[in-house]
């Protein structure tokens, strides 16, 4: 997209896991240069993975001509956890693990969900993860923290929220362009 748009890429950016406990990502110029280096925590892949799992068991549906219409009106995502305590419990646990240890409950890996909800989750996750590399992206296109010493590198609010920015124009743009199109990251 940077490269279609004619957007600055400076010398370019490598993406790589970093091992760390956490949920964290974060873009590291390289001193010197217009390159950087953008770091993703394992337990942030899982974070996704594990809020997709859940979101899409939470969002109801039902079946349409395209695959499954996931319904977004609050009122009809209260009325399913309603009727689905185990959906409580679910994110219950899910929250608290993260809060507490850092990481997904035991167990978590399991998933229920039918074929139909595999796109659902599939479209949630892709959202999820394009929105953390576009907003450290976003970073390195618009240069911040850039600087000469590691001392004299800091980071602003308003660098954050440009970022963010950054991030859900990506996403909407990649949602639309992405067939089927994925709402989802469309909705920034």
């Amino acid at each position: 997209i940077c490269l279609a748009d004619n957007l600055p890429v400076g010398d370019g950016v490598v993406v790589g896991t970093i091992h760390k406990l956490g949920i964290d990502a974060y873009q590291l110029p390289v001193l010197t240069t217009k390159a950087s280096i953008i770091a993703i925590s394992a337990p942030l892949i899982m974070f996704c993975n594990s809020i997709s799992k859940l979101l899409s068991d939470t969002l109801p549906g039902r079946q349409s001509e395209g695959g499954v219409k996931v319904l977004l009106d609050p009122t009809q995502v209260i009325a399913n956890l309603q009727t689905r305590p185990d959906l409580i419990r679910r994110w219950f646990y899910m929250i608290g693990e993260y809060a507490c240890s850092g990481g997904p409950p035991e167990g978590s890996s399991a998933w229920g969900a039918g074929f139909e909800k595999l796109q659902v989750r599939a479209d949630l996750l892709y959202a999820m993860e394009w929105f953390v590399l576009a907003h450290e992206y976003g970073h390195h296109v618009a240069n911040h923290a850039r600087a000469e010493s590691s001392a004299a590198a800091t980071g602003t609010i308003e660098e954050e929220l440009s970022a963010d920015i950054f991030a859900r124009a990506v996403c909407m743009r990649l949602g639309h362009e992405r067939q089927p199109q994925n709402f989802f990251a469309m909705a920034g």
